[in-house]
């Protein structure tokens, strides 16, 4: 026998190869058609908008996830390579869930921080709203002050802050020059419990102003200044109610011996600034079960040369302008969605223009009519909630025929330099300005960043420098390029002041701290705890004395001047 005969098997001993069926060689590229189909409609679910603003919401919530669907992958592994017994999953199941309970029986979420981080507390311990209403109820009554030192208390003085981030609502006091912390320290001049809410104080004289929830009622509650002294109280039966805390969310603003302010649900009232008397009231929402925002109406009301503006938002209501002494309706313009973000007055390269920093973007509007002006869309957190807060920082410019506006958001969406200018064809006179419409503006970007996302804080700016809550680190960026100069000092989702060169912040934690306008360091130039408990409210500076409060309590201090 041959060699080849040997080692080549015999063609019977091969094994014979199955023929596929028709319907398997069909089936198999339909079926990799169908899973590629499905590979690129999950990427294109994860690249789209709405799911990167989904998970930008998460927010804090992300390392816990995270920690849940790894106990989960650990417990799943566990249960699949060591196989235990199945009356030792059920005991050690068992007993989890019986730890879960006794938890929850033990702990109450009883609010959430500004990173959605849940704020617990024992379930025995009385809730914020019941240690507020225990005080009043033990509070001794009090003789009211004289009406004729309440008309002294109200005189205007030129370190009044009347409303909403102070005079021009941009957050800087340039008259006032704050000392160093050092040898002299803030004075605590009074602090007590106040209504719920997150309203912060506007200040007239020696009168101090906000909006509390006490109880079914709706609060506009006046105080002295200098002694914590409640003076009056008008109220309306109206609640507002959200996980994050209940009550109102609005600064009241003082003009003309009035107080206006706007309602969580959207009630605008005007009272006497003397003794709290109604003088009218305006729904400006048709169905606030509808169309209210999902965190409340947050917007100060606006007065300016007998007229009061408000941004509720919808059809034909993203302006509504009252007659500030009457309350009679003037007119509505535009239709943009509403957002959280309060209606500020600028001028804009001659001519005096409403901002409204609202649900579709920065929008502009003649403020002696309510033309709308131009739109730059910045959409925040997706469709549903668009999350606009943070003022609009208007920039002083050499050249008259340009502006530059500042705008900034949190969830990822960053902060962008607009520059403002009139198109060639606009050749109208400076003085007959208001008759320009939206056609006539050119808006142009001129640097965006990433580097400061202010989700629920406003920013400042001082020479050169911008400085504000990169989603709650105290961050500094040049003026002109947008470049991060420095990122240091973790203060939550507090609030700040311009006061002078020197940033007076509230902090999340309740500490306020002076930090210095600097733009080569972070600079802790003083600090001291307020409050009790977590602290979102602005503050409010007039003249010498700060006045703070947050969702419990209010407090009062002097500040050493140079």
């Amino acid at each position: 026998m041959s060699a080849d005969q040997t080692t080549r098997p015999e063609a019977s001993s091969l094994p014979e190869i199955e023929k596929c069926s028709p319907w398997v060689l069909f089936a198999m590229p339909v079926g990799l058609g169908f899973a590629l189909s499905l590979i690129v409609t999950a990427v294109n679910i994860l690249r789209s908008i709405d799911t990167q603003a989904f998970y930008l919401g998460l927010d804090g919530l992300r390392p816990w996830l995270a920690l849940i669907g790894v106990l989960a992958v650990l417990a799943t592994v566990t249960i699949a390579y060591f196989r235990p017994r199945i009356q030792t999953v059920l005991m050690v199941s068992l007993g989890s869930l019986v730890i879960f309970c006794v938890v929850a029986k033990l702990v109450r979420v009883e609010s959430f921080y500004g990173n959605m981080v849940p704020k617990l507390a024992w379930s025995w311990t009385p809730s914020a709203e019941e240690r507020v209403q225990d005080y009043f109820v033990s509070r001794k009554a009090k003789s009211r002050t004289a009406d004729v030192e309440l008309s002294e208390l109200q005189q205007p003085s030129a370190a009044d802050f009347p409303g909403f981030l102070g005079p021009s609502r941009d957050g800087a006091i340039a008259e006032t020059s704050l000392a160093v912390w050092d040898t002299i320290q803030p004075q605590l001049l009074w602090r007590h419990p106040v209504g719920i809410g997150w309203s912060s104080f506007a200040v007239q004289g020696k009168l101090a102003i906000d909006l509390e929830q006490r109880g079914a009622f709706e609060c506009i509650v006046c105080y002295h200044l200098e002694t914590g002294e409640e003076l009056w109280v008008s109220q309306q039966p109206r609640r507002f109610e959200d996980e994050h805390g209940d009550g109102p969310r609005s600064t009241p603003a003082i003009a003309d011996s009035r107080v206006y302010s706007m309602g969580a649900d959207g009630l605008l009232t005007c009272c006497d600034l003397a003794d709290g008397r109604l003088l009218w009231k305006k729904e400006c929402l048709t169905d606030p079960e509808r169309d209210n925002l999902l965190w409340g109406m947050s917007g100060s009301p606006l007065v300016y040369e007998g007229k009061v503006f408000v941004t509720p938002g919808g059809e034909n209501s993203a302006l509504i302008a009252f007659d500030s002494f009457s309350g009679e309706e003037l007119w509505r313009s535009g239709s943009d969605r509403g957002a959280y973000a309060s209606p500020m007055l600028s001028s804009v390269i001659g001519q005096q223009l409403l901002l409204s920093f609202n649900g579709a973007g920065l929008r502009t509007y003649d403020a002696a009519t309510g033309q709308e002006q131009w739109l730059t869309p910045w959409v925040t957190q997706g469709e549903l909630q668009r999350v606009n807060v943070a003022q609009p920082v208007v920039l002083p410019t050499e050249n008259p025929s340009q502006s530059r506006i500042l705008i900034s958001s949190g969830y990822g969406k960053g902060i962008v330099s607009l520059k403002i200018s009139l198109k060639a064809n606009a050749t109208a006179d400076a003085r007959r300005i208001p008759s320009f419409g939206p056609e006539c503006w050119e808006v142009e970007t001129e640097w965006k960043s990433i580097r400061l996302r202010s989700k629920m804080s406003n920013f400042v700016v001082h020479e050169g420098a911008i400085y504000g809550l990169d989603s709650g680190i105290m961050t500094c960026l040049n003026l002109k390029t947008g470049k991060r100069l420095w990122k240091r000092g973790r203060y939550g989702h507090g609030q700040l002041l311009l006061v002078g060169d020197k940033i007076l912040l509230l902090a999340e934690s309740r500490e306020v701290v002076l930090v210095g306008a600097d733009p080569e360091k972070h600079r802790v130039l003083g600090k001291f705890q307020a409050l009790d408990g977590k602290t979102w409210n602005h503050l409010a500076l007039a003249g010498d004395v700060l006045v703070v409060r947050n969702y419990q309590e209010a407090a009062a201090f002097r500040l050493p001047l140079e």
